[in-house]
């Protein structure tokens, strides 16, 4: 072979090189899918219920464990407020953590659950709202 034609192999096999790189890059930097195993189911049922599901209803989990524990809610409650709970966790989902959407979001869920809550409960949840303000730093 002329010494021409091993510069034109060595250049392919460089270019192939770094085309195989780029390759195992993308693939170590690509964000992964994660699968979220707790859901809150749609209609019935236990609310940490193991299932697949997204971001949103991952955060509806919480938002029920959350304010089940804290409100000692009793079944029938839990039941009744079930449909707010899972709409409220989806809307929550769309925003931040501490962002002033989210705190929106929160004051609304709180004035759709009041009308079911005995006056104890209520005293809490004020303290919750208290509780989140002093964590966003309002």
């Amino acid at each position: 072979m002329t010494r021409q034609t091993w510069l034109v192999v060595r250049i392919v096999v460089a270019l192939m090189a770094i085309f195989v790189m780029g390759i195992w890059v993308g693939r170590m930097t690509a964000p992964k899918e994660v699968e979220v195993v707790e859901v809150v189911p749609e209609k019935g049922g236990d609310p940490t219920e193991r299932k697949r599901g997204t971001q949103a209803d991952r955060v509806s989990v919480k938002v029920v464990q959350r304010y089940r524990a804290a409100l000692d809610l009793t079944d029938a409650q839990l039941e009744e407020l079930r449909p707010v709970f899972i709409r409220s966790g989806r809307d929550m989902a769309k925003y931040p953590a501490k962002s002033e959407g989210r705190f929106k979001m929160l004051l609304k869920f709180h004035e759709a659950i009041k009308p079911s809550l005995t006056e104890e409960q209520k005293g809490k949840l004020a303290g919750i709202l208290e509780e989140f303000r002093e964590n966003a730093g309002r």
